[in-house]
């Protein structure tokens, strides 16, 4: 089980330092610390692990690759993206969609903020 949860970190924390955006690194978080992550799921199967030394062996190994993933997610900087559409009009029915909005000035703001780690 060992190698299980050690293949499991390192698969994760390569996966962590390729990601370029934030939607992989949200999808990551998921798969790897989510619900029905690897960790997770791993950490439930735990139990059926034979012995107590062995047990309590593979339990500190769960948990500094659960602690070595974390830091790794925590550590990396990330870039938000946002963008705003905004219409100018005496008259709100010229701004009730896109198509509109686009018809009357097609206002439009891009926001970006890079999020550094403290």
């Amino acid at each position: 089980m060992i190698d299980d949860i050690h293949a499991a970190r390192d698969a994760a924390l390569g996966k962590i330092a390729a990601a370029t955006a934030l939607d992989d690194i949200v999808r990551l978080d998921q798969d790897v610390l989510g619900k029905r992550g690897t960790l997770t799921v791993l950490r439930s199967s735990l139990g059926a692990v034979d012995g107590a030394a062995e047990r309590k062996d593979a339990g500190r190994a769960l948990n500094e690759a659960i602690d070595a993933v974390s830091a790794a997610f925590e550590s990396r900087p990330w870039v938000l993206s946002w963008n705003l559409q905004y219409c100018i009009s005496a008259m709100a029915a010229d701004c009730v969609d896109t198509d509109a909005i686009q018809a009357n000035g097609m206002g439009f703001l891009r926001f970006a903020t890079i999020m550094l780690p403290q």
